[in-house]
């Protein structure tokens, strides 16, 4: 007798333990502790390399309660093709769909996404498995502010004052969450914005940006983003010769 007909048969009466237990033998993706789901297709394109990066975007992330979080994969191969190598997605709350939307539950908590490469590709460890932590607040994220504008100074060298982000809900109250990826971007102006162009909230819940460089003469403004977040645009500042 096989799994489905002993699932089948406990179903029937009215046993959805036996029935999930028997199900969970056949595919062999019942844990006993982590809620998981495989990708669909995958791997490595017809490619002979073997797996020796993948990285999940974006590696953290805060989400109100019930938010949600879409993940993407992408990985390298050996010999230094691209790939979208098929995986597994597992998390310790929440819920996170075969395609790696993430749903997160009804209580604030800090949960983490396991994300580990799923056949057709051979590599080893710790290239092919990735984690992303998800924060989620009952008071939930929506946008970012700024508390910190960013200074002029000279072409080619850092700013005169670094330009400090951090997360603020509906009424613009700072929420002080660490762990939230901020990206740095001009918005106007004629010329190209180097430095450290994307930080993390550290435990105070700041982005801080030390060292962007403007290089071009004029005036700026710098864009601040970050996923699931309204983004911020800063004060026009100028950069001289």
């Amino acid at each position: 007798m096989n799994a489905f007909t002993i699932a089948r048969r406990a179903a029937r009466l009215g046993r959805p333990a036996a029935a999930a237990l028997a199900l969970s033998a056949l595919c062999g993706c019942g844990n006993g502790f982590f809620p998981e789901q495989r990708a669909v297709g995958g791997g490595g394109g017809g490619s002979s390399g073997t797996l020796t990066q993948m990285v999940v975007s974006p590696p953290s992330a805060v989400l109100g309660l019930r938010g949600t979080l879409q993940l993407t994969v992408s990985g390298t191969l050996s010999d230094g093709s691209a790939t979208v190598p098929g995986v597994t997605y597992r998390a310790t709350g929440g819920t996170v769909s075969p395609d790696g939307l993430f749903t997160a539950g009804a209580v604030a908590s800090t949960d983490t996404v396991f994300v580990t490469e799923l056949g057709g590709l051979t590599g080893v460890p710790p290239c092919c498995e990735d984690t992303v932590v998800v924060t989620v607040l009952a008071n939930p994220p929506t946008a970012l502010a700024i508390t910190s504008q960013p200074g002029g100074g000279v072409t080619g060298m850092a700013l005169t004052r670094e330009p400090i982000v951090e997360v603020v809900d509906a009424l613009d109250r700072q929420l002080g969450v660490s762990g939230v990826v901020v990206s740095a971007a001009l918005a106007s102006g004629s010329g190209f914005l180097g430095g450290t162009t994307t930080v993390t909230t550290d435990a105070n819940g700041e982005a801080v940006f030390p060292d962007l460089v403007v290089t071009g003469t004029g005036s700026f403004t710098i864009s601040f983003s970050s996923p699931g977040l309204t983004s911020v645009t800063s004060s026009a500042f100028s950069v001289a010769p």
